[in-house]
């Protein structure tokens, strides 16, 4: 149970830092900022609930692949992550945060 949670989560962690990403304070990407951020600490709390790290590994899996679809074609052409410097920073550093997350050890 505590995977699906743990996968639901990721979802949700995913679909929001999909949606903060390209929101821009002038010229500063505060969303990309923003969503990096997300991702980091979302990871962590995660990892914290349940202090294991096979769990965390299932919300990751779930920030990656809804990412990835966001970044890829839907049927209506439709696209949520552009293949923009934000976009590619986002997919890019957002893996890194992610990955960061689940391996630094919790104290």
């Amino acid at each position: 149970m505590k995977y699906l949670a743990s996968f639901c989560l990721g979802l949700v962690l995913s679909f929001t830092s999909i949606a903060l990403h390209d929101l821009r304070a002038g010229s500063f990407p505060l969303g990309l900022v923003m969503a990096l951020l997300a991702t980091f600490f979302g990871v962590r709390v995660i990892r914290q609930k349940w202090g294991s790290v096979r769990v965390t590994l299932a919300a990751a899996a779930a920030w990656v692949l809804l990412v990835m679809r966001a970044g890829t074609f839907s049927a209506g052409r439709e696209i949520l992550i552009v293949g923009s410097t934000v976009g590619n920073a986002f997919i890019v550093l957002g893996l890194a945060a992610l990955i960061a997350g689940v391996l630094i050890p919790s104290r």
